[in-house]
């Protein structure tokens, strides 16, 4: 297991936190895709909670292993099934890790790489988009404006 900088976590919730991480992304060797423990990967996520939401990770963290504790384990002892279940079943930590965690891994450069994708932001270079339809929009023009004007402070 990986040592992580998670200062405001306590030692058993980092062990969980870090247990967590690898069950919901284990590392791919196949693939060449790193565990979200990958000290890069746990920095991003670190630097991408708010500090709002400190509270709820440190009890979600407790939670888990409390729970873990009820079915005679410790978080980390839990086959990796058994901790997903635990956190899909925990809407409060849930909600403020999923999609912390998702957004930081797939913009990992190693993940990003394996999925075929150049290392390089989408400008300068850009993308080619499609040309929609724009006569899809005529609707929205036709209702004219919705805002209302408001003074200039200058």
């Amino acid at each position: 297991m990986q040592s992580i900088a998670t200062d405001f976590l306590d030692d058993k919730q980092k062990q969980t936190f870090v247990a967590l991480l690898d069950a919901l992304l284990p590392a791919n060797n196949d693939l060449e895709l790193p565990s979200a423990t990958n000290p890069v990967i746990v920095a991003d996520i670190l630097s991408s909670i708010q500090s709002s939401a400190v509270a709820t990770i440190k009890s979600g963290m407790d939670r888990l292993a409390q729970q873990a504790n009820e079915r005679g384990s410790a978080f980390v002892d839990l086959d990796p099934p058994e901790r997903i279940d635990l956190f899909l079943n925990d809407p409060d930590i849930y909600r403020v890790l999923a999609s912390i965690v998702l957004q930081c891994y797939y913009r990992a450069d190693e993940v990003v790489q394996s999925l075929g994708m150049e290392l390089r932001p989408p400008y300068p270079e850009g993308f080619t988009v499609t040309q929609g339809d724009l006569t899809l929009l005529d609707p929205v023009r036709r209702r004219g404006q919705i805002w209302r004007e408001t003074e200039s402070r200058g």
